[in-house]
């Protein structure tokens, strides 16, 4: 597995994410040593996301959650204008690579007031149901999406909330990257497989409406002790 030299947007010396290279290498890395696994700049963006975005809200009428899986999605390209037809084709293309690795694949717009509730502003890590082995797959079109958080910088305050330390400096992806990020470990009972602890983040604070794309896989065991590839 090639590992990318680590972009200076990502903290140098958190060994909690793993930095890869290629689609291969980014779906084979695993959560034993790691709660996030990124791919910089990985992300073909070719054509105008913004007026995507804008287009998919007005045809969810201003609602502020909106998602489409792909077959939804090339039912809504017949009737694109031509203008939006190459940011189209580029998330066909996410839609066809990662496809295969997960059961649940959504392109969303989603607002501030989309979000609804409010601890998705306050640093968290994702439920025990998000999938031990693949995690959750994140793909921003038009922003950053979400803050992270040094897991040894945080400290709990809630049902899978964090507040930041006083010296805490948060980190986030760039546009064109894409990333895998580990929930909440349930206990490893009797095994003796170590395992980490979830992906710290919160929605980023921008206060746009994003469109991102979100894979997950569903109905599986949310134990990540022992998993192997």
């Amino acid at each position: 597995m090639v590992k990318m030299q680590r972009p200076d947007y990502i903290p140098q010396d958190y060994k909690l994410i793993e930095v890869v290279d290629g689609l291969d290498d980014f779906h084979a890395a695993t959560f034993e040593s790691a709660n996030m696994i990124l791919e910089p700049g990985a992300v073909v963006l070719r054509g105008d996301f913004v007026a995507l975005r804008e287009y998919m809200r007005e045809a969810a009428f201003g609602a502020g959650f909106y998602e489409v899986d792909e077959a939804e999605f090339r039912a809504m390209r017949k009737h694109m204008p031509d203008t939006l037809l190459e940011p189209a084709d580029c998330i066909l293309r996410d839609f066809a690579e990662h496809g295969p690795y997960f059961n649940s694949l959504a392109l969303r717009t989603v607002s501030p007031r989309g979000y609804g509730k409010k601890e998705f502003y306050t640093f968290h890590v994702d439920g025990p149901g998000t999938d031990p082995v693949s995690g959750r797959l994140m793909i921003p079109y038009t922003g950053g999406v979400t803050q992270g958080l040094r897991n040894d910088q945080a400290v709990p305050c809630g049902h899978r909330a964090y507040m930041p330390t006083s010296d805490a400096q948060s980190f986030a992806p760039r546009l064109g990257d894409r990333w895998r990020q580990a929930g909440e470990t349930e206990p490893a009972g009797d095994s003796d497989v170590a395992t980490v602890p979830g992906y710290i983040h919160r929605t980023d604070m921008d206060g746009l409406t994003h469109l991102v794309m979100v894979g997950d896989n569903k109905y599986r065991s949310s134990k990540r002790a022992g998993i192997s590839r």
